[in-house]
């Protein structure tokens, strides 16, 4: 399971590193507590599904985990103008 699910994730951050050419891939939310076990599986597949362009993408945990995305919507809430 652990491997399967790191594989997927591994492909969609190689699609979006490969389609949008980005500086790091950040993951964040819920999904960043599993990334120590997701890590292995994920980076292989990045490696083997990205573009040559997009295999040096790094991929990393957000810095406020679980919580990054509670964060941004209490920043959205009290600053409408971050979402302009």
């Amino acid at each position: 399971m652990i491997e399967r699910f790191g594989t997927l994730l591994g492909r969609g951050t190689a699609a979006l590193a490969s389609v949008f050419d980005p500086e790091v891939v950040v993951v964040a939310g819920g999904l960043s507590d599993a990334l120590d076990l997701l890590r292995g599986p994920a980076l292989r597949a990045h490696a083997a599904y990205a573009s040559p362009a997009g295999r040096q993408v790094p991929v990393v945990r957000a810095a406020l985990g679980p919580g990054a995305g509670v964060v941004g919507a209490l920043r959205a809430a009290a600053e409408p103008e971050v979402l302009q």
